[in-house]
């Protein structure tokens, strides 16, 4: 695949990771007669991740700021030169949801390469990084940004679950850290996922799911 996944593995869980946006690709986990599939919205290729027509963000790291920044402007506090009177300095990013911002602008985290700076001896975790340069997208300031997904697998007891079902579940935990430098300026990842606990290619719909938060 030219999506370049690493495949991270444990007991109950498999995941596909592509640097393209930091993308979780596919999600395997058993149900609970034992068949395996893939749990997690996405495409097979590249190219469907770069269309601009049809951009559902599927299993992103979205940001600088996820959802909408309204009428595509912020201010921040500033002085002089770069304030107003009030002492304030706005921004413009781009506008790519109608008159709105939406998860970053035209080019966002879901479409850049992120480095991959660590794989996991055991294969079971993976963390990616992002440099956000100062005035992407119109954001102020470096933005240092990285994720981590790691797996656990049912072989596993969790000793944070509460419920004896959960202390043998399979999971995927996702991590997020974002730094300034140099600047303040608005940040709010999200990992944006969509996902069919009957399978992606089965056909259903999850109108009939049931789930437990």
């Amino acid at each position: 695949s030219d999506l370049a996944e690493i495949v991270l593995r444990a007991p109950g869980i498999e995941v596909h990771v592509s640097p393209y946006g930091a993308t979780v690709t596919k999600i395997l986990v058993p149900d609970r007669d034992g068949v395996v599939d893939d749990v997690a919205l996405g495409y097979d290729d590249l190219a469907s991740y770069q269309r601009g027509d049809d951009r559902p963000y599927f299993g992103a790291i979205v940001g600088r700021v996820a959802n909408r920044v309204a009428n595509a402007r912020f201010a921040l506090p500033g002085k002089g030169e770069e304030g107003d009177g009030d002492g304030t300095r706005e921004f413009a990013l781009e506008a790519n949801n109608g008159p709105n911002c939406l998860h970053g602008g035209v080019e966002g985290f879901d479409r850049r390469v992120w480095r991959v700076v660590n794989v996991a001896d055991d294969g079971r975790s993976v963390t990616l990084a992002h440099d956000s340069p100062d005035g992407e997208n119109g954001f102020p300031g470096l933005l240092k940004c990285e994720v981590t997904y790691a797996v656990r697998g049912d072989d596993e007891n969790a000793n944070d679950a509460t419920d004896a079902a959960a202390k043998k579940s399979s999971l995927l935990r996702t991590s997020m850290t974002a730094v300034a430098v140099g600047s303040a300026t608005p940040v709010c990842l999200a990992q944006h996922s969509y996902f069919n606990l009957r399978g992606a290619a089965s056909g259903h719909d999850v109108l009939a799911h049931e789930i437990r938060v």
